[in-house]
């Protein structure tokens, strides 16, 4: 099993927009996107182009697209952002999702330099809730009644990481450099 990352480019919009408006997905999501959207999705991928606070990526499981990696709210100053994922079926996620993580975080606290990550859930997303405890995210509080969905408040649950903390616990499934290469990159661009 092989595990890579690349850039998404606008020929990926259909797909992006088919996974993401998917309602597994689309009800864990602060927004909502419709399958009919593409002309929507393709302006936000080239929106995403030119930002500085947003990176993403297309993950490969076998060389194939399954699933979607973002690293929203990069604020290079303060050292902290948000990392989160998808995957476009249930089977790409049990192959794929339990080998992801420490890929995930060897790029945000080796190549973005980040020292925090926090991210938020939203309540109705349990099993997603359970895995970040699982992961060694600590738990930091509850936003009450923060998002609407579907006309109902939910309930926000916020989680941070810092590098240190990542460092003293990192699991031993791949090592630096090979996150790095899965995102076609050399351990000389690693930050230190």
């Amino acid at each position: 099993m092989t595990i890579t990352f690349r850039r998404p480019t606008l020929e990926d919009a259909e797909l992006i927009l088919g996974w993401r408006s998917q309602p597994r997905i689309n009800d864990m999501m602060f927004s909502d996107v419709l399958p009919h959207q593409i002309e929507q999705q393709r302006a936000w991928l080239q929106r995403c182009e030119g930002r500085t606070d947003y990176e993403h990526f297309i993950i490969l499981g076998d060389g194939e697209p399954v699933g979607f990696l973002s690293y929203a709210d990069i604020d290079r100053i303060n050292g902290c952002c948000s990392c989160g994922s998808y995957f476009g079926t249930v089977e790409g996620a049990r192959k794929f999702g339990g080998h992801v993580h420490a890929y995930f975080m060897d790029y945000l606290f080796y190549v973005l330099g980040m020292r925090k990550n926090v991210i938020q859930i939203i309540d109705a997303n349990q099993r997603v809730l359970k895995l970040q405890r699982l992961l060694g995210m600590r738990e930091v509080g509850v936003l009450k009644e923060h998002v609407i969905k579907h006309g109902v408040p939910r309930d926000v649950y916020v989680f941070e990481l810092l590098r240190q903390e990542w460092e003293g616990r990192r699991w031993n499934t791949q090592s630096i450099a090979d996150s790095l290469r899965a995102f076609g990159m050399e351990e000389k661009k690693c930050q230190p």
